[in-house]
């Protein structure tokens, strides 16, 4: 957070609450999947596509995926080839099936991680953990 990195999100719903904090803290430029221009494609959801155009754009970013699984599998899957090297990845996108077995690839990867594991998830968490560490990354740098 201190370093500035792009943070990039999947929903909307995390970009607005992101966007009160994030300015207020350490001006991380803050991005989302699902808003994000992208070349269409009829058979990717938007959020993909828009995940996918800003892994090129921030391959170094921090990457918080509360909802779509969708955007978790496209994600994880470029970590995989290597396309991208995100400081972190927060998933927390509720349900079993797909959602577990993409967050147990990613915990296959060297990538730093913070996820919520079993069918509960959502924004509400993603928001929260994020707001966790903006407050604590804001101590670390007060000394208290």
């Amino acid at each position: 957070m201190a370093a500035r990195c792009p943070v990039v999100v999947d929903s909307i719903a995390i970009q607005s609450a992101l966007g009160q904090s994030l300015p207020r803290s350490f001006a991380n430029p803050l991005y989302c999947a699902a808003a994000a221009l992208a070349r269409p494609h009829w058979q990717q959801p938007g959020v993909v596509r828009g995940m996918e155009a800003l892994v090129q754009r921030c391959p170094r970013g921090l990457y918080v995926v509360g909802e779509s699984v969708d955007a978790l599998e496209a994600l994880v899957g470029l970590i995989e080839l290597k396309q991208v090297l995100p400081a972190l990845v927060v998933a927390t996108p509720p349900g079993w099936g797909a959602a577990a077995a993409t967050k147990e690839r990613l915990k296959a990867t060297a990538i730093p991680w913070i996820m919520v594991e079993g069918e509960r998830g959502g924004s509400a968490i993603a928001i929260a953990i994020l707001d966790a560490l903006i407050e604590l990354t804001q101590a670390s740098r007060s000394g208290v």
